[in-house]
Formats: C-alpha cells, sequence, structure tokens
C-alpha cells in the first residue's frame, strides 16, 4: 500500500506541477491583462519543492490506515 500512495503520488507531483503552473499562468495573464495589471507571475522554487514534498508525506499518511488493515488479513480466513 506505502509504494502504491508513492507512486501514485510521484506520478500526480510529476503531472500536476507543470500543467499547474501552465494553466494558472495562462489565467493570470488573461485577467491581469484585462484588469490593466503587470503581468509576471512568478513561482518560488522553494514552494514547488514544498507542495511536492507535501502532497508526498499526505500521501504516506493517507495510506498508513489501510496499509495496517491489509498486514492485519489473513489470506486463508479472506
Amino acid at each position: 500500500m506505502t509504494w502504491l500512495a508513492t507512486v501514485v503520488a510521484v506520478i500526480s507531483i510529476l503531472l500536476g506541477v507543470p500543467i499547474g503552473i501552465g494553466v494558472g499562468r495562462a489565467r493570470w495573464s488573461s485577467v491581469a491583462g484585462r484588469a490593466n495589471l503587470v503581468v509576471r507571475p512568478e513561482m518560488p522554487p522553494a514552494a514547488l519543492i514544498g507542495v511536492s514534498v507535501g502532497a508526498l508525506v499526505v500521501a504516506l499518511l493517507v495510506s498508513v490506515w489501510p496499509n495496517h488493515r491489509a498486514r492485519r488479513l489473513q489470506p486463508a480466513r479472506v
């Protein structure tokens, strides 16, 4: 269960962060352009790393209970 949660979180981070940055910049440029604001979106690398690590930690914490339950099952009885 832990490996599954890790793989899903890593794939989600690898796909979600670049897509989120691209969509976010496009939307902000659209809104800022209409409002005559400066169009200069920036994303600090520390924030990206923090969000990525946080997502991984949350995925691992969420997998603890199902992992515990799966380890307690006895295949012969199931």
